[in-house]
């Protein structure tokens, strides 16, 4: 797998989203004060526990993504992401309309037939 321009992009927007969504979650803590450490308030957010969590996210994100390059060429788990500049065939089973509609008014006859 050769990680390309596009992979870098699509996998470093996704890691900034993570680290932005996790200080969200942390400095929502500290405000609502569910730790339970001081009062509820923005005066009381720890930064340093908030830009601690945003790293180790940040790091998780990008360590998910290689790994994910590593199987699918793609910065996305399930391959669901196609990178601009990039072709993926994706391969699924023909489908017999006629078929599904004749199953479809079948069982609708045997449905009101109950």
């Amino acid at each position: 797998m050769a990680y390309t321009l596009d992979f870098w992009k699509a996998a470093t927007e996704r890691a900034i989203k993570t680290a932005a969504q996790t200080a969200a979650a942390v400095i929502g803590i500290y405000i609502t004060g569910i730790t339970g450490d001081a009062p509820a308030g923005v005066h009381n957010v720890e930064w340093t526990s908030v830009a601690s969590a945003a790293l180790l996210a940040t790091i998780l994100s990008l360590l998910t993504s290689l790994g994910s390059g590593a199987k699918t060429g793609s910065p996305s788990i399930g391959d669901l992401e196609s990178l601009p500049g990039h072709a993926y065939i994706k391969i699924h089973p023909v489908i017999d309309q006629a078929a599904v509609v004749e199953q479809l008014q079948q069982a609708q006859q045997e449905a009101g037939e109950r």
